[in-house]
C-alpha cells in the first residue's frame, strides 16, 4: 500500500479531494450527533417542561445520536484515513464511496421529517424503523465499505516503511478495513439467515449483534493506530519497529479468526449472544498494552513541551485517550446488570475513540496546510472533552449502581436521575459537549 504520510502525497494533493470530503461530512455529522445528545441530556433534567411525545422524543434522539456518532462521525472519518491511504488512485470510485455515505447519512437525518419511522432500541446499532433511515444506512455502509476495500485493492508498492509513528499507523488501517469487512460479512451473513419478518427491535437486535461486537475490533484498532499519530504529532520518539507495530495490530485482530464460532450456535440465542460479547470482551483490549507501555515509557522521556503548543495538544490528546480507554474498561468490569453501568463503560471507552479523531482531523488539516487558529480554545478543547467524559462515566456508572435503567428518561422512583449522579452527568455531560462542539467550531471552517 502507499504511504500514507508522504509529504510530497500532501503537498501535491492527491488523494485529499475526497479524504477532505469525508473528514468534512464526519465533522458535520459529530457537531449533529453533540447538539441531539444535548437533546438528551435535556430530557433527562427534572427541570424539563413536560412534553407529550417526550420519550419517543427521547428514542428519537438516541437513536440519531449513536448514528451520527459511533456510525458516521467514526466511519467517515476512517474513510478519510483510507482515501488518503490510495495517494490519488481511482478518484471515480473514491468519489462514489463519499457520495454513497453522505446520501446515506443525508437520509437516517431526514427520516424522522419525512416518515413514520418508530424507534427501536436494539443493542449496538439502535433504528428508526421506516424506509428512508434503512435505505441510507444500507448506502452509508455501502459507502464507508468501498472506502475500506480500494487501499487493500490497492496493494503496496515500494519498500516497508521506516519506523515512523505515522507510518506504522498505515499499518493499523489496513487492519481496521479488514476488520470492517469482517463485521458486515457478519451482519450480510444474519440477514440471509433470519425470517424476513416482523423487523422488531429483537429482529435488529439478531441483525447487528455479531458485526456490532465486531465494530468495536475496527474502533480499537482506528484508536490504536491513532495513538502512533498523536505521538508523532506530539514530538514522541518511539522505539516500536514496523515489525512491532505489526504484531500489535495482528494481535488485536486474530481473535476475529473465532467469529465463525458463534454463527455454529445461531439458533440458540442465549449461546450466540454469549461467544461474541465474549469476543469482544477478552479480545479487543490485551494487544494494546504493549503498545501502551511504549508510548507511557517513551512519552516519559520525551523532551517537554508547553501545553499551548501544537505538539503539547496532541500530547495531552494522547494522554486523555488512554485514560479514558482503559477507564473504560475498568469501568465495564463493573457492570451490574442491564442498566446505566453499561451506558458509563461504553461512553468511556467511545469517548477515547473521539478524542484520536479529534487529535488525527488535526493532523489531517495541518499537513494540508490549515493550519489550527491562534488562542488557547483549541489547546484547552481536549481537555475540556476529555475531563468531562471522565466526569460523565463516572457519574453514569453511579446511577447505574442505584439501577437507573438505559435507554429511558425516568430512572428509580420515575426520576430522572439520583441527585448525586445527576449532577456529575450534568457537569460532565455539558463539559464534554461543549469541547464536542468547539472542536467542530473550530475544525469545520478549515475542513470546509
Amino acid at each position: 500500500m502507499s504511504h500514507l504520510f508522504e509529504p510530497t502525497i500532501v503537498a501535491e494533493g492527491r488523494g485529499r479531494g475526497a479524504a477532505r470530503a469525508w473528514l468534512l461530512l464526519g465533522l458535520v455529522a459529530f457537531a449533529l450527533s453533540c447538539l441531539f445528545a444535548l437533546a438528551l441530556v435535556a430530557l433527562r433534567l427534572p427541570w424539563h417542561p413536560p412534553l407529550p411525545l417526550g420519550g419517543v422524543m427521547f428514542r428519537t434522539a438516541l437513536v440519531l445520536h449513536v448514528a451520527l456518532s459511533v456510525g458516521v462521525w467514526f466511519f467517515s472519518m476512517g474513510a478519510a484515513a483510507w482515501s488518503l491511504a490510495l495517494a490519488g488512485r481511482w478518484p471515480p470510485l473514491q468519489w462514489v464511496g463519499f457520495a454513497l455515505g453522505a446520501a446515506g447519512a443525508l437520509s437516517m437525518l431526514l427520516s424522522p421529517l419525512v416518515e413514520e419511522a418508530v424507534p427501536l432500541m436494539n443493542n449496538y446499532l439502535p433504528v428508526l424503523r421506516g424506509g428512508v433511515f434503512l435505505s441510507g444506512l444500507g448506502l452509508f455502509g455501502g459507502g464507508t465499505a468501498l472506502a475500506a476495500l480500494l487501499p487493500l485493492l490497492a496493494g503496496r508498492s515500494g519498500r516497508w516503511p521506516p519506523a515512523d509513528g505515522e507510518e506504522s499507523a498505515r499499518l493499523g488501517l489496513t487492519a481496521a478495513a479488514l476488520a470492517y469487512g469482517a463485521a458486515l460479512g457478519c451482519i450480510a451473513w444474519s440477514a440471509s439467515v433470519l425470517p424476513w419478518e416482523g423487523w422488531d427491535a429483537r429482529w435488529f437486535e439478531h441483525l447487528f449483534w455479531a458485526g456490532g461486537h465486531l465494530f468495536q475490533f475496527v474502533h480499537t484498532l482506528f484508536l490504536l493506530a491513532a495513538w502512533l499519530v498523536l505521538a508523532a504529532a506530539g514530538g514522541v520518539a518511539l522505539r516500536l519497529s514496523p515489525r512491532g507495530a505489526a504484531l500489535i495490530f495482528a494481535g488485536t485482530l486474530a481473535p476475529l479468526l473465532l467469529a465463525p464460532m458463534g454463527f455454529d450456535v445461531f439458533e440458540d440465542s442465549g449461546r450466540y449472544r454469549t461467544v461474541f460479547t465474549e469476543l469482544m470482551r477478552f479480545g479487543t483490549w490485551p494487544a494494546s498494552l504493549p503498545l501502551a507501555w511504549i508510548l507511557m515509557r517513551d512519552g516519559w522521556r520525551a523532551p517537554r513541551v508547553s501545553l499551548f503548543s501544537e505538539a503539547g495538544a496532541a500530547r495531552a490528546t494522547l494522554a486523555l485517550s488512554m485514560g479514558l480507554f482503559y477507564g473504560g474498561l475498568l469501568l465495564g468490569a463493573g457492570i451490574r446488570g442491564d442498566n446505566l453501568t453499561v451506558t458509563a463503560h461504553y461512553h468511556a471507552t467511545v469517548g477515547a475513540v473521539t478524542l484520536a479523531w479529534m487529535g488525527w482531523s488535526w493532523r489531517l488539516l495541518s499537513r494540508w496546510g490549515d493550519a489550527p487558529p491562534p488562542g488557547r480554545r483549541r489547546f484547552l478543547q481536549p481537555w475540556i472533552y476529555g475531563l468531562g467524559g471522565l466526569l460523565l462515566a463516572v457519574g453514569l456508572f453511579w446511577a447505574g449502581l442505584l439501577d437507573s435503567p438505559r435507554k429511558s428518561v425516568h430512572g428509580p422512583g420515575g426520576f430522572p436521575l439520583p441527585m448525586g449522579p445527576l449532577l456529575l452527568v450534568t457537569l460532565g455531560g455539558g463539559m464534554a459537549l461543549l469541547g464536542g462542539l468547539l472542536h467542530a467550531a473550530l475544525a469545520l471552517p478549515l475542513a470546509a
